[in-house]
């Protein structure tokens, strides 16, 4: 039986290659859920991140911290 849920520490997201790896994650795997952890996705990138992965529906802290740190 195969996990729905993944989570990764991806720290970089910005980069475009790591977009593309997490793309590849989700779709070989089947996922679901997955948390993306330390992605130092800054808020004005939100939106671009979010589209490279296929238009995912996401959730973050930059009304805590617009850095996307933890």
């Amino acid at each position: 039986m195969a996990n729905d849920i993944e989570s990764w520490n991806i720290r970089g997201l910005n980069n475009p290659s790591k977009a593309v790896e997490v793309r590849k994650l989700i779709n070989t795997q089947h996922l679901k859920l997955v948390g993306l952890l330390e992605t130092k996705v800054k808020s004005r990138n939100t939106a671009m991140v979010q589209r490279r992965i296929n238009d995912w529906e996401g959730v973050n802290n930059n009304n805590q911290d617009p850095r996307g740190r933890i």
